[in-house]
């Protein structure tokens, strides 16, 4: 059924948001809070939502070949790591995850993550104003969404992967040998490679680590992706929604326009 809103109306979330807190250094460590041990920091994302606040730390990711550089939990090495322009400063101790709600005032997370249905996104965007979005004239489908809606969606072949890969990967979430396989398939570089540039080229590509945290984060201003094929399947993300990253400061003119739990610091 196609959602109906108008400006007026308040943005229902199905998901709680997740706030992401940069840790700076070891002094920052949390020992009462489980450290994330899994494929990616989508799935981390994922944990978070349910209300379960966790550390991602430089050891956390066990398949996922972006996010290390991406996180800034190491430099980049190789040429395929030096693609990757867009990171959080190399040597980040750790990233505090958890459900927005559950932060002290005195100690907001840097960055919101938000994940909804475009019809949502557009409300999003009507009510904060594009000026708090990054600048998305110039970027491809793979950092932004923000062309598609602006009214000008990918086209040809992009636009059809786009519409169906995600749609397929969504359909094959509920099989356990598909999650086995994809997290075999990703600990081969030259596989993760392939997809780096079949992602860049055609649909999203690091669309939770990047596109909603460290874009936000660098720019201090919100962005808006379609899922990459990570965020899909190990995120467990549904194809219907998108993903949102916003600056605190953003966030929290949002706020007071948003219904559902756990959407209040």
């Amino acid at each position: 059924m196609k959602e109906s809103h108008n400006r007026g109306e308040p943005i229902r979330l199905e998901l709680s948001p997740v706030g992401v807190k940069i840790l700076s250094d070891e002094g920052n460590e949390r020992p009462d809070v489980d450290v994330f041990e899994g494929v990616s920091f989508c799935q981390a994302v994922g944990e978070a939502t349910t209300g379960r606040p966790l550390i991602v730390g430089p050891s956390s990711i066990t398949v996922c070949k972006w996010a290390p550089v991406v996180l800034g939990f190491k430099e980049a090495e190789d040429s395929f790591e030096k693609t990757i322009s867009q990171h959080l400063p190399p040597f980040t101790s750790g990233l505090y995850l958890a459900p927005v709600s559950m932060f002290e005032r005195d100690a907001p997370p840097e960055v919101v993550i938000l994940r909804t249905t475009p019809e949502k996104c557009r409300l999003m965007i009507k009510w904060l104003g594009w000026d708090n979005f990054i600048d998305y004239r110039s970027l491809e489908q793979d950092l932004t969404a923000l062309n598609s809606l602006s009214g000008h969606p990918p086209q040809g072949l992009s636009g059809w992967l786009i519409r169906n890969v995600n749609r397929w990967l969504d359909q094959w979430n509920r099989f356990d040998w598909w999650h086995r396989f994809t997290t075999f398939l990703f600990k081969s570089w030259i596989v993760t490679r392939i997809f780096d540039r079949f992602n860049a080229k055609f649909m999203a590509n690091m669309s939770m680590c990047r596109n909603s945290l460290v874009v936000p984060f660098l720019s201090n201003k919100a962005n808006i992706s379609y899922f990459c094929t990570g965020g899909i399947a190990w995120g467990k993300n549904s194809s219907r929604n998108m993903t949102v990253g916003l600056p605190f400061e953003v966030y929290q003119d949002l706020a007071p326009h948003l219904t559902g739990k756990g959407t209040s610091c």
